[in-house]
């Protein structure tokens, strides 16, 4: 017999009570998702997966803090 929270997580990628909650909007308007990671510095918010690394460098040589939403 098949746990159905097993055959979800292999159909969907995740099971379907999981709930992909959007936290916040990033200062480019990128949403932020529960888990997602993001940079905070003064009052901007920066989602890393939308950076490219340079940028992250950067920010985080600026003082640039690294949360987790």
């Amino acid at each position: 017999m098949d746990d159905p929270m097993i055959r979800e997580m292999e159909t969907w990628g995740y099971p379907k009570e999981y709930e992909h909650r959007h936290v916040m909007t990033d200062s480019r308007n990128n949403e932020i998702y529960a888990g997602d990671e993001y940079l905070e510095m003064d009052d901007d918010i920066y989602l890393i997966a939308a950076l490219e690394e340079s940028e992250v460098t950067e920010l985080l040589r600026n003082g640039a803090i690294r949360k987790n939403a």
